[in-house]
């Protein structure tokens, strides 16, 4: 009996895929040609082509580099598996041998399964999904098994490859500079739904905490090499993004990472060591690019582990199970996906316009990206595409942002983007002598110890836990107070009457109060009483405050209880104004309840019972300028610029080539000379008309919205009296008055309300205690009178009103001894807020989303008055530009 025979398994080949060089310039048209499919290029284009080899050396060193990885592959492959398990050969995209040459090279080795492994490491449609199907379709017809190996750009070997490269060539370099990971562009219409973008945000993400390159500002995502096509092709372009950096000065150094790249050639060796190098010495940046993969050992190897463990697909050829990470598996492709691939569709497989009479467009660069296509064919891959990554937060290219408005709100976005990322440059425009807005704490009178009391704002809603937040964060925590009574009054039939307690926004939580407070007829309390039995009305869409309380609460209600408060907080008619907007807490109340007092009552006992003792204001000592003085402190400490006296004119767009966001332009009106500032991003923080003014250039739709909306001009004249000056002592806060039109409205009272800061705040009680402060409003909206009065005149006005509503003594005058009186005026101070506001707002935010997502706009205009109002929306914006929009890269 003979011996039996030992069968060895036939090997497994493995084709190596790269796009290919031309093996001496003698060859530069046919291969040309081939990029061409077949059309030869002119003269010109060749000469080109040329001229870019020989400024590299004469040719292209590609040929070698892919023959020494392929070699490399081999032996890891040979050292972990044995000689003959594995046979490897070169196949090429545009020149010999091709990738067709390589299958038949391994069917005549004996192999009948192959493995198509491309040295690129992220996955594209039309760069490695075209490879493995070239290299799929030739296995099918020499009826050979195929798995493809569709991405590699999450190997530790290769993301530790690129952070080492990193490290290395940042020590050449000044210390502030800038990291650019690149790849080959492609055309838009290829990268529609594609993971190309993703996956290459994915892999310098890791690379760059690798690193420890900073999260934001330091490091970002440029494009290269794009096609001389007429279509727009993916950017930031390198070279503008280099240019940019120059010209913000946010940088005195570039390094670029071509992290989609495996070796060196024509993309790298001319595209960035010579054409970007070129661009930095013309910008003043100094300039390093990291060295290449090649044939490094530990990338090789490991692209040896997942060419081994692609091959378990072949039933019953399993690889050394124990050498492969289990993950592996779904980077591969089954053997038989080449035969179920739809055809790619043929209208788009040219650059050229079917009609050959037509004018041909440029074409698209030749050269040797081993991961892009040049002709950049979209063609169904015969791999899945790799699983989506989630949403990746990609750092700016470069992180300019302009804030123009000092005010609560731009300081706010300010501080917000610095403290989420401290590289980020942030220059910041206000076109007054000082920061802070409508929040200002300024001195009564020009006496030495002149008291410092609050010019606009004095309070802040604490039920918005934001601006406590941040009061927090900027360690004004000691400084945090309340006011210290919560009761105040109302003018009404020629005396003061105290409000009922448990009042919000004007509708009252306990009907006996109510009545105790006798504020109310008792016609008006029995139709207050009636709220309850009406049917439900969940106010489905915005309306007027008067169009919703009136029918409910009653006229009288409404306008004794929450006219005046309303009135008093927006100097506005609680007839024309938006629930929604000026009223929110009412609108929640009645849309949960159906019924506006079970609403209120309901919500107040929510709030009591969520954070129990709270107050219902917050203020600061010794005055909400505090808050501005403390912000600026922070975003200057982290590098914040700040001019003063520096009005924007205008916001302009450019759209660079090769990038598919623009770069922002402000216009100045200034006293130093500067008439522009580039940015990435611009946040407008000021007025609605300013706002508009600015926008108007490149955000009409916004612009518009923003120059409709009304505004209320009013006065605020700050008193201080000797304490005798005032017989009885005041009790609470300060009184409102009942808004004209209305029937108790007095006609001879030119106040609209007035406020006992030195029986509200503790802290100005101690500044003064011998001494009563007075806080009095005038003005409303659609009345300019009071701004048009001299201060004089205001003064007479106001003390006239002071002796009828609290008793004033009457020898006391403006200008008698220890008496100190302050105007300011805030015209356009107020916005006026109608029904449908947040809707428009809401269209104006999603056109800046879709048309300029590196815009936005915050402040007062935008979601509602009050302090806590325009900090929430500005930290909201603020984080969306760094995160939910990048700026600088096309997503």
């Amino acid at each position: 009996m003979s011996e039996p025979v030992d069968h060895q398994p036939a090997p497994i080949g493995v084709v190596v895929m790269a796009y290919g060089t031309p093996a001496t310039l003698d060859d530069l048209e046919a291969y040309y040609t081939h990029i061409r499919r077949g059309r030869p290029p002119t003269a010109e284009q060749v000469e080109d082509l040329r001229s870019r080899y020989e400024a590299i050396g004469g040719i292209s060193p590609l040929r070698e580099r892919t023959e020494a990885q392929r070699s490399a592959i081999q032996r890891s492959l040979d050292e972990a598996h044995g000689q003959g398990r594995f046979v490897t050969a070169l196949g090429q995209k545009h020149a010999s041998p091709f990738i067709e040459d390589a299958v038949e090279a391994l069917a005549t080795a004996g192999a009948d399964a192959v493995v198509g492994l491309v040295l690129a490491p992220h996955y594209a449609k039309g760069s490695v999904g075209q490879y493995l199907e070239r290299a799929a379709e030739a296995c099918a017809a020499r009826d050979l098994a195929f798995a493809g190996v569709s991405s590699w750009a999450d190997e530790p070997a290769f993301l530790d490859f690129l952070a080492g490269a990193v490290e290395e060539a940042a020590a050449t370099l000044p210390e502030h500079h800038h990291v650019l990971f690149t790849a080959h562009s492609l055309p838009e219409r290829v990268l529609e739904g594609d993971p190309y973008p993703d996956e290459l945000a994915a892999s310098a993400q890791a690379v760059a905490e690798r690193s420890g390159l900073p999260r934001y500002g330091a490091w970002g995502l440029a494009w290269q090499s794009a096609g001389r096509t007429p279509e727009p092709w993916r950017g930031p372009d390198v070279l503008e993004v280099i240019r940019e950096l120059a010209a913000t000065g946010r940088s005195e150094g570039v390094l670029v990472c071509p992290q989609g790249f495996t070796a060196d050639h024509l993309e790298v060796l001319y595209d960035l060591d010579i054409e970007a190098a070129r661009v930095a010495e013309e910008v003043g940046l100094a300039f390093a690019r990291t060295r290449s993969i090649n044939d490094d050992p530990a990338v090789m190897a490991s692209l040896a582990g997942i060419v081994a463990h692609a091959a378990d697909a072949f039933s019953g050829r399993p690889a050394d199970e124990t050498d492969e990470e289990p993950d592996k598996a779904d980077k591969t492709e089954e053997p038989d996906k080449a035969d179920k691939t739809e055809e790619p569709d043929e209208t788009d497989e040219t650059d050229e316009p079917d009609d050959e009479s037509s004018e041909e467009p440029e074409p698209i660069e030749p050269g040797e990206p081993d991961e892009h296509v040049e002709d950049a064919v979209p063609a169904a891959a015969p791999a899945p595409a790799p699983a989506d990554h989630d949403h990746v937060e990609v750092p700016r290219a470069i992180g300019r942002v302009v804030v123009i408005g000092a005010g609560i709100a731009g300081l706010t976005a300010a501080h917000t983007i610095l403290s989420a990322a401290p590289d980020t440059e942030v220059t910041i425009l206000e076109a007054s002598d000082r920061v802070g807005g409508k929040l200002r704490t300024e001195p009564v009178g020009d006496e030495p110890d002149a008291l410092q009391i609050d010019a606009g704002a004095d309070a802040m809603l604490a039920r918005v836990p934001q601006a406590a937040a941040l009061c927090q964060e900027l360690g004004l925590d000691a400084e945090l107070t309340s006011p210290a009574t919560g009761s105040a009054f109302l003018w009404l039939g020629g005396a003061l009457v105290r409000l009922p307690e448990g009042l919000m926004l004007g509708v009252p939580t306990d009907l006996d109060a109510v009545e105790a407070a006798g504020i109310l007829t008792d016609a008006g309390l029995a139709r207050l009483r009636e709220e309850t039995d009406q049917p439900e009305d969940r106010q489905a869409g915005d309306a007027t405050v008067g169009e919703v309380l009136r029918p409910r609460i009653g006229d009288e209600a409404f306008e004794r209880l929450a006219a005046p408060l309303l009135a008093g907080v927006n100097a506005g008619d609680a007839d024309r104004l938006s629930l929604d907007t000026g009223a929110p807490q009412l609108a929640a109340a009645l849309r949960e309840h159906g019924s506006l007092l079970a609403g209120v009552a309901a919500a107040r006992a929510a709030a009591a019972t969520a954070a129990p003792g709270r107050p219902v204001f917050h203020g600061l000592t010794p005055g909400m300028g505090r808050l501005p003085a403390a912000l600026l402190d922070a975003v200057t400490d982290a590098g914040a610029t700040v001019h003063l006296d520096t009005t924007a004119t205008a916001v302009t767009a450019a759209h660079l080539p090769g990038r598919a966001r623009p770069v922002y332009t402000v216009h100045l009106d200034e006293p130093h000379g500067h008439s522009q500032l580039l940015a990435d991003a611009v946040v407008v923080a000021c007025p609605a008309a300013t706002a508009s003014r600015v926008l108007a250039p490149v955000a009409p739709p916004v612009a518009a919205e923003l120059g409709a909306l009304d505004y209320a001009s009013v006065v605020v004249v700050t008193v201080v009296l000797p304490r005798a000056a005032v017989g009885d002592p005041l009790e609470g806060s300060g009184f409102l008055t009942v808004p004209p039109g209305f029937a108790d409205a007095d006609p001879q009272l030119f106040i609209t309300a007035c406020s006992y800061s030195s029986s509200k705040w503790q802290h100005v009680h101690d500044m003064a205690p011998d001494r009563v402060v007075l806080r009095v409003s005038a003005g409303r909206a659609g009345d300019p009178a009071a701004l048009a009065l001299t201060d004089a005149e205001l003064a007479d006005r106001v003390f006239a009103d002071l002796r009828r509503t609290i008793g004033l003594d009457a020898r006391v005058q403006p200008t008698s001894p220890g008496v100190a009186v302050r105007v300011t005026r805030w015209p356009d101070g107020l916005p006026q807020f109608t029904p449908g506001h947040l809707d428009r707002v809401a269209a104006s935010d999603r056109w800046l989303a879709q048309h300029h997502p590196a815009l936005a706009v915050v402040g007062a205009s935008r979601t509602g008055l009050g302090i806590p109002a325009c900090i929430v929306r500005a930290q909201t914006e603020a984080r969306r530009l760094l995160l939910g929009a990048p700026m600088g890269l096309a997503r």
